[in-house]
C-alpha cells in the first residue's frame, strides 16, 4: 500500500496534528478580516507550515500579534498574504489551487537585500527558518528563530564566508542588514585572521578529515566520561535513551526490518562497541552488526495495552554492555490488529536526543521506500562520528583547550558547590537515578504573553524560561547564586546535522540574582551568561569537571544538580506512509540529576515535563514547582519591570492550604491559671496536685501554701506588678512559690542554681526584684539577691479558705506574669515579659485538644530557667491533674524510665535530648502508662519518635514549636508514622498562625525559604527594657490585640501546609533545648585575662558532638577558638564560674 494523503485537511506541523480550519476560524474572528482561508503546505525546506490568505484592512504585523494572543506557536500562520479578493471556483467555493504562492513571513516592510552579503544572509535565513522571502530589515528571532536554529544559521555562514563568526553575533545583530554589516566589518575579518593562528578557533571552519579506520579510534571527551561512569556502575540504565511509537495501520514488519537494517548500515555509531586497550578506551566500529527487530505478540493478553507498556519499559530500562553491544535495541510489539508498539533504546554513548530524531526519521523514510517497492535512497555521509571524535581530540588540546578551561574556571569561580533544595527524604550517600515525571501545560494565552516578553527583552524563550526557573530555584534554596545545567546540541557544523552520535554537550549557566533586580534585568543577566557559555561550548563538560579538580560527592552531580532542557529538535517525525504514529512515553524514568525541567510546544500550549529523583522528592512538592514556574512567568509577563521580590510563589492550589495572614484571630479574655488552680482546690481539695520525693500535696494544701506565700510577699512590701526572683529546684515548694507570686499579683522569674553566678547576677540586675523566694535550693556563691527574702518551705501548712479562693474579677489578662531569660547577642541574658493571657490560653487549649483529665499524671522535667517549665506545671494543675516531680537522682540513663514506671506518668513534656535519655535503657513496651509525649526545644527527628513509640506503644507523640517570645503561642503537630529525617512543624494551636515570610514580608510559597513568624493574640508582651528590639521583632506594641513575632528561624512550607525548619538567620543555636547566642559565649570568653577583645580574636560556633553519647543523636557542642595568651585548660575551668 502506498500512502496517498488524507481525506480531510488535517496536517502535521512540527510533530503536532493541526486542523487548518481551527486557525482559519481565529483569523476570521479579527475585526479587520472580511474573508480569509488558511492552507497548509511545504516551505522551502520541505517542512510543513500554515499560510493565511486574508481580505480586509488588517495589517499583517498587527494580525500576527493578535493571533499570538489566541493561538499557540505551532498554530500560527508562518506567512500572512493580503489579497484584494479570494479566488472562487464556478461553484462559488474558494479555489485553493488558484491561491498565489506566499511571498514572505515578515512582519516588517520588505526591503530587498542590498549587497551580496545581505543576500547570502537572507538565503541562510530562508533555508533555516523555512520562509520564502527575507528582506534586509527582517529579524532572525522575529521570524521564529531560536538558539538551535541560530547555531545552524551561523554554521552555514561560517561555511560560505570562511570566517570565524561567534554564535553571539546573531543575538547581537539579528537583522539581515546588521548581521551582513558585521560579517563585512574589519573587526570580524581581523578576528578570523587571529582565529587562523588559534587552533581551536580555526578548527571551527576547517573541514573535518576522515579518520584512519585501520588504527585505534579514540572516544570523544563526552564518550570517555560515560565510559568511565559505566565502569563505576556497569549495570546502570541512567544513560539509556528510549523512544517508542504507537503505529496504527497495516504494518509491513519485513519492510520495517529492512529499513532498520539500512539505517544501521548508514550510521557507524549503531555498529560501535567499546574496548579497553592498555587501560584506555577505544571505539570498535563493526563492518556488519545486524539489529534484529525482536517481535512480540501480546494481543491475546488480558490487557494488551498494559502488556505492551511493560515491554516498552523493559526495553527502556535494561542496561547495555558497552563492550559486547549492540548499543541500540528495538522491539516490535503487536498489541492488536492494526496496532503495534515500536520500542527503541540507545545508549547515550552513541546517541543523543537529536540522534533519536534522525534515527526515527530515516527509518520511516526507508520504510516508505521499501513498502512502496522502491529503493532506499539515503545519501552517503561525508563523515561519521569517529571522524568527529578524532578531530575533537586533535583540535581541542594544548593552549587552545587551556584557554577555554580558563574561561570556565573564571566563570564558575566562587559558585556554590551545590544547590540546597529542600527534599522530602534525606539525600542518600550514593546518588540514585530512580526517577519519576510530572507534566503541566501552560495555557496558550500565557504562552502568547511570554512571547511578547521574549520580543520585548530581545531574548529567546529559553532565556526567559531559565530566568523564571532561576527565580524559583533561588527562592527554594535561599541562594542568590544559581548554576543550572543546559544541554546544547553541539552540532555547530552543517555536516553534523544528519549524523547519529553523542554530540550534545552540557553548559553550566551561572546566574546571580543578588540586588533584587527586575525580571527584565534578570533576563539580561541570563542572556549575558548564555551567550558567554555558547561562545565557549566546545569544552566538554566532562573534561571541565576533571580539569577544575572539583571535590567529588557521590550523593550528587558536580557543578549543578538541576537542568533545563528546551526541546527544539530538528524537523518533524513524519507518519509512516499509509500509517499513523504517535510517541509513547516509557513508564520507567531515569533521573540523572535532582531535577530536569523539559519544555516544548504542544497543541495545548507550552508543555512542561519535570523529571525528578524519587529518592529525594515527593510528587506534591514537584507539582508545586511546576505551578510556581508558571506563576512566575505570568507575573513577569505582566510586570517585567517589577523587582523580583514582588513576585509571589503562592499558587492558587497552595493558597487553599496555607494560612491567610489577614485572617482574624481571637483574643479571648482567658481566666488566669492561678484562678483555675484555686477553683480546683475548691472543687476537689483532697485531689493530689503534686507527687514528689517528699510526698504528695493536695490541691487544697497547695493553694493554701501559695496563699501563705502571697501573704508573706505582701508583708515584705511586694506590691502588685513588682518583680520577685525564685532560686529554683525541682520541688513542690517551687510550684507553691510560683503560684503564690501570681496570687500576690507579682511578676516572677526563676534562677537555675546550676548556671554560673555571673549569668544569674546579670538576670537579677535586669529583673530588679523587690524580694526573692527561697525554696530550699543551694544558693550559688557570689549570687547577689535582694534583702527581702521569703522562705517558702516554712509557709506550708493548712488549706486555703473559701473566701480567698477566687476573686470576682479576672484581673488584667495582659498583666505580666513572669520574666523568662534567654540568651542575648550582646553578652547578657535577654529578658522576655510573659503575660497571663497566653499561659491561661495554652492551659485550656492543650487540655481540650488532648483530653487532659484529673486522672493524668504530668512529669516535671523542663529546665528550671526555661519557660516550658510553666507549661509542665500549669497545664497539669489547671486541669486538675497530678504533677509528678522526680528526684535529682532519677534523671539519668535507665533511672528516668524507672521513675516513669513507678510514678505512672501519662503526659510528658520532653526535649529530644531528654527523650533520648528516657528511651536509652528501656525495653520495648517499658513505658506502658505514657499516653502523650510533647516534644519542644529543638528539632525532633523521626528516629526519636520511633524510639519513644517502641518504649511507649500507646503514646501520642506531639511536636511543639515556639520560642520564649511567642510565649505559649505554639505550633502543634501530632506526629504520624513512617517518616524519615526531621519532623515538620505543625500549624498553630487555636488562635495561633505559623507563617513563613519572604524577605519582602509576603507569604512564602510551598518550599520557598523564609523566616518563620508566629501570629497570635497570645504572644509575650515584649522584651524587658528593650523597646528598640521590640520594634524589630514584633510588628506592633503590646496593646495590639493580634501581633506577629519574627522568630529568626528559617523554614519552608511543605505541600500539606506544615513547616520544615531549615536554619537560622543569625548565629543562634539550640543546645539540649536551650536557645544560645554564640555572641554571649564570645563575650564571656573575651573577659578572661589573656583573651582581651582588643588584643585577640575569639569565636564560638556549634558543631555536632553527641553530648550524651548513646542518648542523643543530634547533640551539639560549642567549641571556642580564641587568640591570646591564656591556656585553653585555664579558660575551660574558668568559664563555668563566670
Amino acid at each position: 500500500m502506498v500512502f496517498g494523503g488524507r481525506f480531510d485537511d488535517q496536517v502535521k506541523i512540527r510533530g503536532f496534528r493541526v486542523e487548518p480550519g481551527e486557525v482559519e476560524a481565529a483569523v476570521l474572528a479579527h475585526p479587520g478580516v472580511r474573508a480569509g482561508v488558511v492552507v497548509a503546505g511545504p516551505g522551502p525546506g520541505g517542512t510543513m507550515r500554515l499560510v493565511a490568505y486574508v481580505v480586509g484592512d488588517a495589517d499583517p504585523a498587527e494580525l500576527r500579534g493578535w493571533l499570538a494572543d489566541r493561538l499557540p506557536e505551532h498554530l500560527r500562520p508562518a506567512v500572512i498574504v493580503p489579497l484584494d479578493r479570494l479566488p472562487i471556483t464556478p461553484n462559488g467555493k474558494i479555489d485553493r489551487a488558484a491561491l498565489p504562492a506566499p511571498a514572505a513571513a515578515s512582519t516588517v516592510a520588505y526591503r530587498a537585500p542590498a549587497t551580496p552579503t545581505e543576500e547570502a544572509v537572507a538565503a541562510v535565513y530562508r533555508e533555516v527558518l523555512g520562509v520564502d522571502r527575507v528582506g534586509g530589515n527582517d529579524d532572525f528571532f522575529a521570524l521564529g528563530g531560536h538558539s538551535l536554529l541560530a547555531t545552524q544559521a551561523i554554521s552555514r555562514l561560517r561555511d560560505t564566508h570562511h570566517i570565524h563568526l561567534p554564535l553571539k553575533t546573531i543575538f547581537e545583530h539579528p537583522t539581515v542588514t546588521d548581521l551582513a554589516a558585521t560579517i563585512d566589518s574589519d573587526a570580524i575579518h581581523s578576528a578570523s585572521a587571529q582565529a587562523g593562528s588559534d587552533d581551536a578557533a580555526a578548527d571551527r571552519i576547517e573541514r573535518i578529515p576522515r579518520a584512519d579506520r585501520a588504527g585505534e579510534l579514540p572516544l570523544s571527551f563526552a564518550q570517555e566520561r560515560l565510559w568511565f561512569l559505566d565502569r563505576l556502575e556497569p549495570a546502570s540504565a541512567a544513560y539509556n535513551i528510549p523512544a517508542a511509537l504507537r503505529i496504527r495501520g497495516a504494518l509491513d514488519t519485513a519492510a520495517l526490518q529492512r529499513a532498520v537494517d539500512a539505517v544501521v548500515r548508514r550510521h557507524e555509531p549503531l555498529r560501535t562497541t567499546f574496548a579497553a586497550r592498555d587501560g584506555r578506551p577505544v571505539q570498535v566500529v563493526h563492518e556488519h552488526l545486524r539489529l534484529v527487530l525482536e517481535t512480540v505478540d501480546v494481543s491475546a493478553d488480558p490487557d494488551p495495552r498494559a502488556s505492551g507498556q511493560r515491554h516498552v519499559d523493559e526495553v527502556a530500562r535494561h542496561p547495555f554492555d558497552l563492550e559486547s553491544g549492540p548499543l541500540v535495541r528495538a522491539r516490535l510489539v503487536r498489541v492488536a490488529d492494526g496496532e503495534h508498539l515500536l520500542a527503541t533504546c540507545m545508549h547515550h554513548i552513541v546517541s543523543d536526543g537529536w540522534s533519536l530524531s534522525v534515527f526515527l526519521r530515516e527509518v520511516i523514510a526507508a520504510y516508505g521506500a521499501v513498502a512502496g517497492g522502491g529503493e532506499i535512497g539515503l545519501p552517503p555521509l561525508r563523515i561519521d562520528y569517529v571522524d568527529y571524535a578524532a578531530f575533537q581530540r586533535r583540535s581541542l588540546a594544548g593552549d587552545a583547550l587551556q584557554r577555554e578551561i580558563d574561561w570556565w574556571a573564571a566563570e564558575l569561580r566562587g559558585a556554590p558547590p551545590a544547590l540546597s533544595l529542600p527534599t522530602d527524604w534525606p539525600r542518600p550517600a550514593l546518588q540514585s537515578h530512580d526517577g519519576a515525571a510530572l507534566t503541566h501545560v501552560i495555557d496558550p494565552s500565557l504562552r502568547a504573553d511570554v512571547n511578547r516578553l521574549v520580543a520585548d527583552t530581545g531574548s529567546t524563550l529559553f532565556m526567559v524560561a531559565l530566568a523564571a526557573f532561576d527565580v524559583v530555584l533561588t527562592r527554594w534554596s535561599g541562594q542568590d547564586d544559581v548554576v543550572v545545567g543546559v544541554p546544547i546540541a553541539g552540532r555547530n557544523r552543517r555536516e553534523f546535522e544528519d549524523l547519529i552520535g553523542f554530540f550534545v554537550n552540557t553548559l553550566a549557566l551561572r546566574t546571580r540574582l543578588d540586588g533584587d533586580p527586575t525580571f527584565r534585568d534578570l533576563v539580561a543577566r541570563v542572556r549575558h551568561a548564555a551567550l558567554g557559555a555558547f561562545a565557549h561550548q566546545e569544552v566538554p563538560f566532562e573534561g571541565l569537571v576533571s580539569e577544575l579538580g572539583l571535590e567529588r560527592d557521590l550523593s550528587r552531580t558536580p557543578v549543578f544538580q538541576v537542568m533545563l532542557n528546551m526541546i527544539n529538535l530538528p524537523g518533524d517525525i513524519p507518519d509512516f506512509p499509509g500509517l499513523s504514529a504517535e510517541m509513547v512515553q516509557p513508564g520507567a524514568v531515569q533521573s540523572k540529576f535532582d531535577l530536569t525541567l523539559y519544555a516544548q510546544d504542544t497543541p495545548a500550549g507550552l508543555q512542561l515535563d519535570l523529571v525528578y529523583n524519587r529518592a529525594l522528592f515527593a510528587p506534591g512538592r514537584m507539582r508545586e514547582l511546576l505551578l510556581q514556574f508558571e506563576a512566575v512567568l505570568a507575573q513577569a509577563a505582566r510586570e517585567p519591570d517589577a523587582p523580583l521580590s514582588r513576585l509571589s510563589l503562592v499558587t492558587a492550589a497552595a493558597a487553599a492550604r496555607l494560612p491567610d495572614p489577614a485572617a482574624p484571630l481571637p483574643a479571648l479574655a482567658e481566666e488566669p491559671v492561678h484562678h483555675l488552680v484555686a477553683a480546683r482546690a475548691v472543687a476537689a481539695p483532697g485531689q493530689t496536685a503534686i507527687d514528689g520525693p517528699d510526698g504528695v500535696v493536695t490541691y487544697g494544701e497547695l493553694v493554701g501554701w501559695a496563699d501563705h506565700v502571697a501573704d508573706a510577699l505582701r508583708g515584705a512590701g511586694v506590691a502588685p506588678g513588682d518583680v520577685v526572683a525564685v532560686v529554683g529546684r525541682r520541688h513542690a515548694a517551687l510550684v507553691a512559690a510560683l503560684l503564690g507570686a501570681m496570687r500576690a499579683g507579682a511578676t516572677f522569674f526563676v534562677l537555675d542554681p546550676a548556671h554560673p553566678p555571673a549569668r544569674l547576677n546579670a538576670a537579677v540586675a535586669a529583673g530588679r526584684p523587690a524580694a526573692w523566694l527561697d525554696v530550699g535550693a543551694a544558693v550559688p556563691v557570689g549570687l547577689v539577691l535582694p534583702d527581702a527574702r521569703v522562705d517558702v518551705l516554712t509557709r506550708r501548712g493548712g488549706e486555703s479558705g473559701p473566701a480567698k479562693d477566687i476573686g470576682s474579677a479576672l484581673g488584667d489578662p495582659d498583666a505580666i506574669a513572669y520574666i523568662a531569660f534567654t540568651s542575648g547577642t550582646e553578652g547578657h541574658p535577654l529578658g522576655v515579659r510573659g503575660r497571663h493571657r497566653p499561659l491561661a490560653h495554652v492551659a485550656r487549649v492543650f487540655a481540650d485538644r488532648f483530653a487532659v483529665t484529673p486522672a493524668d499524671r504530668f512529669s516535671m522535667l523542663s529546665g528550671l530557667g526555661h519557660d516550658p517549665l510553666l507549661r509542665d506545671v500549669f497545664v497539669a494543675l489547671a486541669s486538675g491533674a497530678t504533677l509528678c516531680i522526680p528526684a535529682e537522682d532519677d534523671i539519668g540513663p535507665g533511672r528516668l524510665a524507672a521513675w516513669f514506671q513507678r510514678s505512672g506518668v501519662t503526659v510528658a513534656g520532653l526535649t529530644p535530648a531528654m527523650g533520648g535519655l528516657l528511651t536509652s535503657r528501656v525495653s520495648p513496651g517499658g513505658l506502658p502508662s505514657l499516653r502523650l509525649a510533647a516534644y519542644v526545644g529543638e528539632a525532633l527527628r523521626f528516629e526519636d519518635v520511633d524510639a519513644l513509640r517502641s518504649a511507649a506503644p500507646r503514646a501520642t507523640v506531639v511536636n511543639l514549636y515556639g520560642t520564649t517570645e511567642t510565649q505559649q503561642a505554639l505550633g502543634c503537630l501530632v506526629v504520624g508514622r513512617g517518616g524519615e529525617g526531621a519532623v515538620p512543624i505543625g500549624p498553630g494551636l487555636d488562635g495561633v498562625q505559623l507563617l513563613v515570610a519572604t524577605q519582602a514580608g509576603g507569604l512564602a510559597g510551598v518550599s520557598e525559604l523564609g523566616e518563620i513568624r508566629v501570629r497570635s493574640a497570645y504572644l509575650a508582651a515584649g522584651y524587658l527594657d528593650r523597646p528598640e528590639l521590640d520594634a524589630v521583632r514584633f510588628d506592633g506594641d503590646a496593646h495590639t490585640a493580634v501581633r506577629s513575632y519574627r522568630t529568626g528561624d528559617l523554614g519552608r512550607f511543605r505541600p500539606d501546609g506544615t513547616i520544615e525548619y531549615a536554619s537560622r538567620v543569625d548565629g543562634q543555636l539550640t543546645l539540649r533545648g536551650f536557645r544560645i547566642e554564640a555572641g554571649e559565649v564570645e563575650a564571656a570568653l573575651t573577659t578572661f585575662p589573656g583573651v582581651g577583645a582588643r588584643s585577640s580574636t575569639c569565636g564560638a560556633r556549634a558543631t555536632p558532638a553527641g553530648w550524651w553519647r548513646g542518648s542523643s543523636r543530634r547533640g551539639m557542642s560549642t567549641p571556642a577558638r580564641c587568640a591570646g595568651t591564656s591556656r585553653p585548660g585555664s579558660r575551660r575551668t574558668w568559664s563555668p564560674a563566670s
